[in-house]
């Protein structure tokens, strides 16, 4: 966990970072752990029938729509609005890395 001085305007709490300014919180978001990386990983260049479904990249990339969040995390994406683009290239998590990151959320 991050630890910020007190006299920062960034505050953690259990996994969270707290952005306050002037004693408001302007702002909560999750801390996003570092990704597991592979040297079996293999890149997914996204078709244009795929732009903007984060859902369909997942099913396609590790066969489930619902783990879309684990080919975000796997990527560093924090939002889901962003993206994916025709033309972006992503990393496709193994077999045993989406295990990972399952075993981690449960």
């Amino acid at each position: 966990m991050i630890a910020f001085k007190s006299t920062s305007r960034f505050s953690t709490d259990s996994g969270f970072k707290v952005l306050t300014r002037k004693g408001i919180t302007i702002g909560t978001f999750t801390i996003m752990p570092t990704p597991v990386r592979s040297a079996q990983d293999s890149l997914f260049l996204i078709p244009l029938r795929l732009a903007g479904r984060w859902d369909l990249v997942a099913e396609e990339m590790v066969g489930s729509p619902d783990d879309k969040w684990i080919v975000m995390r796997h990527n560093r994406i924090a939002d889901p609005f962003l993206g994916p683009n025709a033309g972006d290239k992503l990393l496709i998590p193994t077999q045993e890395q989406v295990r990972y990151y399952r075993q981690q959320s449960s």
